[in-house]
């Protein structure tokens, strides 16, 4: 037998091996799948990877609207409470609620932890969603608020508690 034969059947014998396995998994319910129990580290690790790399891969073609670009002030903030990102995500000195709090993985705080990623991956969350993880997708609101709303989350990070309350109801 070749080296190359030798290499085909061990590659071979362990895609199925991890077939069966996984089915085994499954079928007897071994993997905890409840909201308090959180995920391995390495299945934490490949679905934030997946996610990362789905998002950024899907959001590259998008151009924001001179509108969203400029946006200053409360541009977006109605959109925010209105479609109650701030219920799972919190705000500038605002706590998600009970229903942010009982999500897992848990929603990020938004005025915290979107700096890697660009208003296009922001914006395409907010159309799109993210499977399996409480973020729903919100094709039906307008495009334009969907852009004021993704620069609005963008904008967070350099507001205080005092300055998200400012903006008006529902703003702490």
């Amino acid at each position: 037998m070749t080296t190359g034969t030798t290499v085909a059947i061990t590659v071979g014998a362990v895609i199925v091996l991890s077939a069966v396995g996984s089915l085994i998994v499954i079928a007897t319910g071994a993997y905890n799948v409840a909201a308090t129990s959180p995920h391995s580290g390495l299945v934490e690790w490949a679905l934030g990877a997946a996610m990362d790399r789905s998002v950024a891969v899907r959001a590259a073609g998008l151009k924001p609207p001179a509108a969203a670009l400029n946006a200053k002030g409360n541009a977006g903030f109605l959109g925010f409470n209105d479609y109650l990102c701030v219920m799972c995500h919190g705000a500038p000195g605002v706590y998600p609620t009970v229903v942010g709090n009982g999500l897992y993985p848990r929603p990020p705080e938004l005025s915290k932890s979107t700096g890697d990623m660009s208003m296009e991956e922001v914006y395409w969350i907010i159309t799109n969603g993210i499977k399996d993880t409480g973020m729903p997708a919100f094709p039906a609101c307008p495009k334009e608020e969907r852009w004021l709303i993704a620069s609005f989350v963008k904008r967070m990070n350099e507001m205080s508690a005092k300055d998200y309350k400012s903006l008006g109801p529902g703003g702490g």
